[in-house]
C-alpha cells in the first residue's frame, strides 16, 4: 500500500498539480473575457476536487501516523490528524495509555491502527459523535485498545452483540481474528459505542 500511495503522488498527483498551474496562469490571461473565465474557473475546481479526492485516498491508506514506531506516538499523531481535519464542529479525541514507549510487531500495529482507525470513522460519520476516547492497556496477556464514544449508537442494537454488516465492523472483526485477537462491541442507543481488540502478548 505504500508503493501505491507513493506511484499516486508522483504520478497522478503531480499531473493535475500541473495542469492545475497552467489553467491558473490562463484564466490570468484570460480574465477579460467572461465566458472564458467561467469555464476555466469551472475546470480549475474540478481539477482542485480530484487533487483534494487523491490526497484524502492516499492519507488515509498511507497516514502519517503509520511512520511512528510507538503505539502511543503512533495514536497521537493520528488524533490530531483526526481534530485538524474536523475542526466545526469541534471534536474532542481524548487518548489513554499506558504503553511507555512500548513496541509492537508491524502485523499487530498496523491492525490495531486500522482498527482504530475504522472504529474513529464511523464515531465521526454515522454516530456523530462529539467525543472520542482511545484507551490502550498493556499487560503480560498482550494489548487492549478500546475506542469509545458518545454518538447515536447503532440502528437495532443494544448492548454488547454479534458484529453485524456495515460500517466495516466485519473488516475489524476479521484483521483481528487474523492476528488471533479478540475483537467485541457494545452499542446503546443515543449513549454511544464501544469497540475494543485484545492482541495477545
Amino acid at each position: 500500500m505504500r508503493r501505491v500511495a507513493h506511484d499516486l503522488h508522483d504520478g497522478p498527483v503531480q499531473t493535475l498539480t500541473a495542469a492545475l498551474l497552467e489553467l491558473r496562469r490562463g484564466s490570468r490571461r484570460l480574465a477579460d473575457d467572461p465566458a472564458c473565465e467561467e469555464f476555466m474557473t469551472h475546470s480549475i475546481g474540478l481539477i482542485q476536487a480530484a487533487l483534494d479526492e487523491i490526497r484524502g485516498i492516499i492519507a488515509y491508506h498511507r497516514p502519517a501516523a503509520l511512520d511512528e514506531p510507538v503505539v502511543g506516538d503512533m495514536l497521537r499523531v493520528f488524533l490530531d490528524d483526526v481534530r485538524t481535519q474536523h475542526p466545526e464542529p469541534r471534536i474532542e479525541c481524548v487518548f489513554e495509555g499506558d504503553e511507555n514507549g512500548r513496541y509492537l510487531t508491524d502485523s499487530v500495529r498496523i491492525a490495531l491502527f486500522r482498527i482504530v482507525q475504522e472504529a474513529v470513522t464511523n464515531a465521526l460519520v454515522h454516530a456523530h459523535a462529539s467525543t472520542i476516547r482511545v484507551v490502550v492497556s498493556f499487560s503480560d496477556d498482550g494489548i487492549l485498545c478500546s475506542v469509545e464514544d458518545d454518538g447515536c449508537g447503532i440502528p437495532d442494537i443494544d448492548g454488547p452483540t454479534e458484529v453485524p454488516r456495515g460500517h466495516g465492523l466485519v473488516s475489524m472483526r476479521d484483521r483481528a481474528e487474523l492476528l488471533d485477537a479478540e475483537f467485541a462491541m457494545r452499542s446503546t442507543p443515543n449513549e454511544g459505542t464501544i469497540v475494543s481488540v485484545r492482541f495477545p502478548a
